[in-house]
């Protein structure tokens, strides 16, 4: 196997990992194997070529990769996010799992604009801890008492927090802790997402277009970094653009998430009829250490 330098930077893009992904998640679902791999990007040295074309089987696969923000303007956001509060969080959730029971397994959802004073930064953290104590001992296991509001009110903002309590071993990503802190957009700019996602269709589609008019089968791979959750993947508006207005040009979307220690492995196709439910609960896993997929379904 080849072997990728993985950029963890927002800044960098991670296009031949991420594209080796994808094609094996293609030799996965198909059950076939990759042949006639060929760059025509970088053999023509032309941005108007694609980045990758292969066969498997008969088939002959077009794909094109770029990146893709949670919302517009998500980077700066980050970066202003860690720069006031990011060791903060870090040293309360490192304190709290040291101090809660090992029987919990619990999410701390905070909104990503807090606009809070540095004065006011100490007490904000000292009142979140209080609260997460303070509740713990009450929460149970199923919805709707697995569940706890507040809104903590910080000189003229009112912040609102969710904490939630999973079954055990809920997810594997929360398996080796006792809390976990996780930030979230507010939904109005979630709707960026759908113009965030739309730009990587109209910047990609005429290359690919030029494939898929030869028989190729045209795919777009979406790199994607989700450090701030939004309401709802981005598989989801890129099923509904595709299927609007791009099914012409496009015949697949594949959506990896880097994030993890496993990416994450969404996809659509423009004849696909399926509930909304599962393109966001069912998805595969690529495992770097055995270069493997495997199938993942969360329901």
């Amino acid at each position: 196997m080849t072997r990728f330098v993985i950029e963890h930077s927002p800044y960098q893009r991670n296009e031949e990992p991420v594209i080796h992904v994808a094609k094996k998640w293609l030799e996965f679902v198909t059950g076939g194997k990759a042949s006639n791999q060929e760059y025509p990007d970088k053999i023509k040295g032309l941005q108007s070529e694609v980045e990758t074309t292969f066969f498997i089987d008969n088939t002959k696969y077009a794909l094109e990769h770029t990146c893709i923000e949670a919302f517009s303007g998500e980077l700066r956001s980050d970066s202003f996010w860690n720069s006031q509060f990011g060791l903060k969080i870090k040293e309360l959730e490192k304190e709290l799992n040291n101090f809660l029971p090992a029987s919990l397994d619990l999410e701390l959802t905070l909104p990503n604009n807090m606009e809070i004073p540095a004065k006011y930064h100490q007490q904000f953290m000292i009142s979140i801890q209080e609260w997460i104590l303070s509740q713990s001992t009450f929460l149970r296991e199923y919805f709707p008492d697995n569940i706890s509001i507040k809104i903590i009110k910080v000189e003229n903002h009112e912040i609102k927090l969710r904490l939630a309590r999973h079954r055990l071993r809920y997810t594997d990503k929360f398996s080796a802790s006792r809390i976990s802190f996780i930030r979230i957009a507010k939904s109005d700019e979630a709707y960026d997402r759908r113009i965030i996602v739309e730009k990587a269709f109209l910047s990609k589609a005429k290359k690919l277009s030029a494939h898929k008019e030869k028989g190729a089968k045209s795919v777009l791979v979406l790199e994607w970094r989700y450090r701030i959750p939004t309401p709802y993947s981005p598989i989801i508006y890129a099923h509904k653009i595709l299927k609007e207005s791009y099914s012409n040009a496009i015949d697949m979307v594949i959506l990896v998430g880097i994030d993890n220690k496993e990416w994450a492995i969404k996809y659509t196709e423009s004849d696909l009829k399926i509930p909304e439910k599962e393109l966001m609960n069912n998805w595969w896993l690529y495992n770097w250490e055995e270069d493997r997929i495997r199938n993942y379904a969360w329901s």
